[in-house]
């Protein structure tokens, strides 16, 4: 399959990407920095809109996989107004309409598949995080509106929504909260990039799932 990655220059996306492209897949990055196991790199921000090369890349794309996204750790009476749009903006806004763009582009051919990343943020209160657990409860709401919009046409809208994985990000934390957290993760342990790019490959390869939001945390959201 063609499939477009958004923001898989690092993190769970970088690892997705080699994945997919060692199952034989031609992977698009889109992101601000390159991926180096993408056939072609989209040298974007997002936040900023949607470019022509985007749009004609969805056009010739199987699958697109929407990772990109910004979180910070700040309790929402501190959080600058300024970082509360940009998160809007590039969280949920720049995803709706690139679903719009696949929409649009997929429509008369009947066939698509759309997976988006999410966090059990959407579904867990957690300190620090209210502008970024909005924005990821919007994009479960836009997958399942979507999915019945677009299922007539044989496009699949899912969400993969991934609890703590480690990620450089996460690695960040100090030593005090991951103890933490690991100790109300039933499987004791964080989640691997792998746990979260074999759940969207799955995703990728079913004809028959849509508007779901799988989450995979290792039953954390319990």
């Amino acid at each position: 399959m063609e499939i477009i990655i958004t923001g898989a220059s690092s993190g769970i996306g970088l690892y997705l990407a080699e994945q997919l492209t060692n199952s034989g897949h031609t992977i698009t990055n889109i992101s601000r920095r390159e991926c180096k196991f993408a056939n072609k790199n989209i040298l974007c921000d997002l936040s900023s809109g949607i470019s022509e090369d985007i749009i004609n890349s969805i056009k010739e794309a199987d699958a697109v996989v929407l990772g990109s996204a910004q979180g910070q750790d700040q309790l929402l009476t501190l959080e600058p107004d300024q970082n509360i749009e940009k998160m809007i903006t590039l969280n949920l806004t720049s995803n709706i309409l690139l679903v719009k763009q696949c929409a649009k582009a997929w429509l008369h051919r009947h066939n698509g598949k759309i997976v988006i990343i999410s966090s059990i943020a959407a579904k867990t209160g957690l300190n620090g995080l209210s502008v970024y657990s909005a924005t990821k409860a919007g994009l479960e709401a836009l997958t399942r509106s979507t999915a019945r919009e677009l299922g007539h046409y044989n496009i699949t809208v899912n969400c993969v929504s991934p609890g703590f994985i480690d990620t450089p990000m996460t690695e960040k934390m100090p030593d005090s909260k991951r103890i933490q957290i690991k100790r109300r993760i039933p499987l004791n342990r964080f989640g691997t990039c792998k746990d979260v790019a074999d759940t969207i490959e799955f995703v990728l390869n079913s004809n028959w799932i849509t508007g779901q939001t799988i989450i995979v945390d290792g039953g954390f959201s319990i």
